[in-house]
């Protein structure tokens, strides 16, 4: 009896240690290198992905099934730096993770399966060897900067199917042409007009686009996003819309020889580093639609040496101008550098705090040199002769046996001379090109009232008069030059 009582004890504390200590729980996950590239599957799910590969293969075919289970995407950096040229993806793939073939710079060409639904941001980053790339039906959402970096893309096709996108002259959009998503870098073109279904230009869709001189902006396009034109540096004129009311980060980054900038009368913000490093900037006119100006939206801007800001602005964020951004240079403050604005406003406080000088649009003072404008058939100056009496003496020296006599004669006579009359300027043909507030002659007051109509974004309605540099819009160099033709008096325009 007792020994069936020890055995039933024993037995109980067999069954209690069973029930309290956990059994060793079988592996999820376990990896499977076939061909250089290696899987992880996933036993809980059912799945396989491509979680790594052999940087050395030249060659990838992926298969579709390992084990039994079905492969459906390809993992975070699975073929980062690969040497591989091409690469088979199955229909069974249907995502495709952030910088999966960064910096494959041998792979020339990929076409996206039917059943790819996502391209993750950078997946295909410094692909430098990328000629072309083939989207088909599936396909719904590209992250950003997909293809950035691939210096020999020329030409991305879409499949009619897809429902998303759409490509037009080997241009990326999205199906209904509302936004422009991805020009190519290796497109040959040096003009490019935008098409006027477009309301949109998306984040990095122009980046690095260095062939391209110039681009037309449709009155259509009311968003710049951020990067949209960054590192464009053969870019030399934009035209930014009325339509347009923000302008991204970044947008025009590193444009070095954007030169003409015309910035729209809805822009409300120009947002961080917006123009940061336009090398060949040297003016800008700000509408007074924009109410901020964001840090560094202008900083390396270095050929820009005055901007006039706007009543409108109330916010200019850290070193918005006035700075460099170029190897040692890098935050310091440009010489010479001059703000006009107005008192009070957001504008002074940043030049005082900045150390810049700052000029009150309202209070730039008039000079006396005030030049009458030109009548018909009047040439640059009217030459008055006057006649004014001129002393001149002659010396005779008569010689005798003895002495030596020497007379000095000393006679008047009339003699012509010219004084030049500053009150007319040049043109056989009547102009009134300078005389912006019409009042009949040629002052720093026409030059002020550019400066002030530019502050208050009515620069538009002198163009007339006030484009005296013939560049067809009005700017602080017309006023400038205003000014030099008084001290040169050369009305020349």
């Amino acid at each position: 009896m007792k020994k069936i009582f020890c055995m039933i004890v024993s037995l109980t504390l067999l069954l209690t240690m069973f029930a309290t200590t956990p059994l060793t729980a079988q592996a999820e996950t376990y990896e499977k290198t076939i061909d250089g590239i290696t899987y992880k599957i996933d036993t809980t799910t059912g799945e396989a992905s491509v979680y790594d590969s052999d940087k050395s293969i030249t060659t990838a075919n992926i298969l579709s099934n390992v084990d039994g289970y079905k492969v459906t995407k390809i993992d975070l950096d699975a073929f980062y730096c690969s040497s591989i040229i091409a690469v088979t993806i199955p229909d069974s793939i249907t995502s495709i993770a952030s910088c999966a073939f960064c910096y494959c710079s041998s792979l020339t060409e990929i076409t996206i399966p039917k059943n790819v639904v996502s391209l993750g941001e950078w997946s295909f980053d410094n692909c430098s060897s990328l000629t072309t790339i083939t989207i088909l039906e599936s396909l719904t959402s590209i992250g950003d900067s997909a293809f950035s970096g691939c210096s020999s893309l020329s030409s991305i096709n879409v499949s009619e199917d897809n429902q998303t996108f759409s490509s037009e002259n080997g241009v990326l959009l999205n199906k209904d042409k509302t936004e422009i998503i991805l020009y190519p870098i290796a497109k040959t073109d040096t003009k490019y007009d935008i098409p006027e279904s477009v309301t949109s230009i998306g984040n990095f869709t122009f980046q690095e686009c260095a062939m391209l001189t110039e681009v037309t902006i449709p009155e259509s396009v009311t968003a710049i996003g951020d990067n949209a034109f960054s590192l464009c540096t053969s870019l030399t004129k934009i035209k930014i819309p009325n339509s347009v009311t923000t302008i991204g980060y970044n947008a025009f980054y590193k444009c070095t020889s954007l030169a003409d900038v015309t910035i729209g009368d809805n822009v409300t913000s120009i947002d961080n580093k917006a123009f940061d490093s336009c090398f060949a900037l040297t003016e800008i006119t700000l509408p007074d639609s924009i109410t901020s100006i964001s840090k560094m939206a202008f900083i390396g801007c270095h050929s820009l040496n005055e901007i006039v800001i706007p009543k409108s602005v109330n916010n200019i964020g850290e070193k918005a101008f006035g700075y460099y951004n170029i190897g040692g240079f890098y935050g310091q403050k440009i010489e010479d550098f001059t703000i006009y604005g107005y008192t009070g406003s957001a504008a002074e406080i940043y030049a005082n705090d900045n150390g810049f000088e700052f000029i009150d649009v309202e209070s730039i003072p008039e000079t006396p040199t005030d030049i009458e404008t030109p009548k018909d058939n009047e040439t640059l100056t009217d030459i008055q002769t006057t006649t004014q009496p001129t002393t001149t003496t002659a010396t005779t020296t008569t010689t005798t046996h003895a002495t030596t006599t020497t007379t000095t004669h000393v006679t008047t006579q009339p003699t012509t001379t010219t004084t030049t009359q500053p009150t007319t300027v040049t043109t056989t043909t009547k102009s009134s090109k300078g005389d912006v507030n019409n009042d009949g002659k040629i002052s720093v007051a026409d030059a002020r009232k550019l400066v002030v109509a530019i502050a208050k974004g009515t620069q538009n309605e002198l163009l007339e008069f006030g484009d005296v540099n013939n560049d067809g819009k009005i700017s602080v160099a017309d006023a400038r030059k205003i000014v030099v033709a008084i001290a040169k008096k050369d009305f020349n325009f």
